[in-house]
């Protein structure tokens, strides 16, 4: 159907009286539809805190007198459908769900860290803290002489991992919910300073796409990061670590907006682009106990995150047409993540014809001690009355698991390989799977 050219219709000369005064003439003057955008929201409860309280800003921005005879207050008295969920479509989840997203982004940035960097320092191939130590001690025991030296040699070393994550988050009271998948490739190089410490870096790049649930819109991420690790071995088996590290995202956001009715067709979609960074930091150790080719190794870190996200405008697809004028501008956002992380890593070393075997079990318990809920300012680009309100994003989980699976193999001449299974457990709301595969090459 094309698109209708813009209508005054009634209500609008009369924005002045009240969102109110015209509930029961509208329907009889207009068939087939219920009420206009700016009273829907008053004839029943949102879905959402959000869209609450974007109902209740679009109607006092309607209602203040100051749009009269403006494209704004066209769109105010937009004709809406019986029962059509308008202030859904209305509501930027997109920046409120971008916190949520990036609030996970946080942890994984540090686990990611992690997996590619102290885990590999050496040449051991391995995904969580205390299996470099295990590694080290399992095969200097079981792979004997000249093949030891090849597996745990020393010096220069590069190495790509690849990561696939997928997220989904069901709806809570501030957001409708998303789906989210996306992949980073890292590449990084690092080197045995002492006997006793690695240092090295890595960068990456990563594409993340997120699907507002219900269709109401999506995201689309591109980043790029840079980290710098670090180990240090102590004797008997302990070591202590840390990583530090920067990503910078670029997110495109696009709100659909569209119904019909007999007298009008809506068909907008609301576009924007924002950038983001994000920068942390993680500090941890743990103990390897070793028993022939067995390890246990407890395990401890603190982890500190700082995201932003900055302010956008949205620009409609037609301007011109109904609901053109319904533009959102939107503030920056910005949050802090204190984490801990508490766990241990079982590993078993099995010698084999093409070099060392060793599948591991990883379990952490983490809390969140300062994340908090953050509330963004929102108003409408073409409002003459400046109606601000603010969203809400979903607060983080205090408390949740991290479980992981993995399979490492070191061969000779310095090549090792490794691939892992991660899950979130116990977040509420959310459930988050990585597969992790990795390439290390020692020259």
């Amino acid at each position: 159907m094309p698109e209708a050219k813009r209508t005054t219709y009634p209500r609008a000369r009369l924005a002045m009286a009240g969102t109110g005064l015209l509930m029961g003439f509208l329907p009889v003057a207009f068939p087939g539809w219920a009420t206009t955008i700016a009273e829907s929201y008053t004839a029943r409860r949102s879905p959402t805190v959000n869209s609450e309280r974007t109902s209740d800003a679009l109607g006092r921005a309607c209602g203040s007198g100051l749009n009269i005879q403006t494209a704004f207050q066209d769109d105010c008295e937009l004709p809406v459908p019986s029962g059509e969920r308008v202030e859904e479509m209305l509501t930027p989840y997109g920046a409120a769900s971008l916190l949520a997203m990036q609030q996970i982004q946080a942890g994984r940035a540090v686990a990611s860290a992690r997996l590619v960097g102290a885990r590999l320092a050496s040449g051991m191939p391995a995904f969580r803290p205390g299996e470099l130590i295990a590694s080290h001690l399992l095969y200097g025991q079981h792979a004997g002489g000249a093949a030891s030296g090849d597996l745990a040699g020393s010096g220069l070393s590069a190495f790509v991992n690849i990561e696939y994550r997928d997220t989904s988050r069901s709806r809570d009271e501030y957001i409708p919910g998303f789906n989210q998948d996306g992949w980073t490739l890292t590449l990084g190089a690092d080197t045995r300073v002492t006997e006793s410490f690695v240092f090295g870096g890595m960068a990456n790049i990563s594409r993340t796409k997120i699907d507002l649930k219900k269709d109401l819109g999506e995201i689309d991420v591109d980043g790029w990061g840079l980290a710098v690790y670090g180990t240090y071995f102590i004797e008997n088996g302990a070591f202590l670590e840390g990583v530090a590290g920067f990503v910078r995202n670029d997110y495109d956001l696009s709100r659909r907006f569209s119904y019909s009715t007999e007298q009008v067709h809506v068909n907008q979609t609301a576009k924007a682009s924002a950038d983001g960074d994000l920068f942390y930091v993680s500090l941890g150790g743990g103990y390897t106990f070793a028993r022939e080719s067995l390890s246990f190794t407890p395990q401890l870190s603190l982890n500190y995150a700082r995201q932003s996200v900055d302010s956008y405008r949205e620009s409609m697809s037609n301007p011109s047409a109904p609901g053109g004028s319904l533009a959102l501008a939107v503030g920056s956002q910005n949050n802090e993540s204190l984490t801990s992380r508490v766990g241990f890593v079982i590993a078993n070393a099995v010698s084999a014809g093409i070099g060392v075997v060793v599948p591991q079990l990883s379990f952490d318990w983490v809390h969140e001690f300062s994340a908090d809920a953050r509330n963004i300012p929102v108003l409408w680009v073409n409002d003459r009355s400046g109606q601000v309100w603010h969203l809400s994003s979903s607060p983080p989980d205090r408390n949740y698991y991290d479980i992981g699976v993995g399979l490492s193999a070191q061969f000779a001449h310095g090549r090792s390989g490794f691939i892992a299974f991660n899950r979130l457990l116990g977040y509420d709301k959310l459930e988050d799977y990585a597969v992790t595969a990795g390439f290390r090459m020692e020259f």
